[in-house]
């Protein structure tokens, strides 16, 4: 059940977002939740979120809490979708190394069409969380950055591998209806 928006901010987190928050009404309560913003308490009271007192947001703090987050999110009913679309980003990163661009070009689609509005459809945010989303498998091999400076502009999303992976390095620059170049 998407709970108050619960279920959006768990996706929005799980693609690198903050989501805010208003931790003081919490009651301290394991059982008795009266909107997302509690159940969002509980879980940085158990250590699965990070609190950012200056902005009243919480986000998932390192890959292995979003680990068991892919790990509820897989074992759970009415986030089959998601989970399904987790285990096809390990194709998508195995096709974008083996350059295949049409395979990559509808992994991405998919994605895209399946968790995006068409409201959002082509705003940077919802084109950013898709490519997050896409590629959420990847971040076992890597640290996806957001908006990298690049000389006098930003690249929108360069993924370095990590120290122990001998995997190439990749740049994202989100596009609509102009040209990449």
């Amino acid at each position: 059940m998407n709970f108050d928006g619960l279920k959006d901010a768990i996706i929005a987190m799980t693609c690198g977002e903050s989501c805010k928050i208003n931790p003081d009404k919490f009651q301290n309560d394991m059982t008795t939740f009266q909107d997302k913003d509690d159940v969002l308490t509980l879980l940085t009271h158990l250590g699965y979120l990070s609190y950012e007192e200056s902005t009243h947001t919480v986000h998932i703090p390192n890959m292995e809490i979003a680990g068991e987050f892919r790990n509820a999110m897989e074992g759970s009913k009415g986030w089959e979708h998601l989970a399904r679309a987790i285990r096809q980003s390990e194709s998508l990163l195995e096709a974008t190394l083996n350059q295949d661009a049409q395979a990559v070009a509808k992994g991405i689609d998919a994605v895209h069409t399946e968790h995006v509005s068409a409201l959002s459809y082509n705003t940077e945010t919802s084109l950013s969380c898709v490519i997050t989303l896409a590629y959420f498998s990847a971040q076992k091999d890597y640290l996806l950055v957001r908006e990298f400076p690049s000389g006098k502009e930003f690249a929108d999303i360069v993924s370095l591998p990590r120290k122990e992976s001998e995997k190439p390095a990749m740049i994202i620059e989100l596009k609509w209806n102009k040209s990449a170049e």
